[in-house]
């Protein structure tokens, strides 16, 4: 990843409360990034104000949340949508990308892998779990998902 260029403002999408006052407390004290909004479900997130410059959505939900990356991607593309996932199975990473998410990291990730995270999802890098990444990338590529046998 490059390095930090101007302030990235973060949008916090988590369907219960507890995380996300959780995400605004950690988010809200760390260099270069600038808390825009919390919601707990599409129609509380005001994404359309958030367009213009670097813009990244935090998304922690456990629900439906590949139908949430489509309707966010769909109605925002150049946003970065950030997943959190409790574990990486690389087809639910690939199905997430082919969504339109911008990356995907693991709920058991450091702050300092979160923050690194949201400023390439703001930029629409591509954020990966290393052990996967080339994997999970092939099978994009491949416009496929993986056979669960290998993975």
């Amino acid at each position: 990843m490059t390095s930090v260029v101007g302030t990235v403002k973060v949008v916090i999408l988590a369907d219960a409360a507890l995380p996300r006052l959780a995400w605004e407390a950690l988010l809200s004290s760390q260099p270069g990034l600038e808390l825009s909004g919390t919601a707990s479900n599409l129609d509380g997130l005001q994404i359309n104000a958030l367009t213009a410059g670097q813009t990244a959505v935090l998304i922690d939900i456990r629900e439906a949340l590949l139908d949430k990356v489509t309707q966010l991607a769909t109605s925002s593309p150049t946003i970065g949508l950030l997943c959190l996932v409790d574990a990486y199975d690389l087809n639910q990473i690939v199905s997430l990308l082919q969504a339109g998410a911008t990356g995907i990291l693991s709920r058991d990730a450091t702050l300092p892998e979160l923050s690194r995270a949201l400023f390439a999802a703001s930029r629409l890098e591509i954020v990966l779990p290393p052990e996967l990444s080339a994997r999970a990338l092939t099978a994009l590529a491949r416009g496929s998902l993986v056979d669960r046998k290998r993975t």
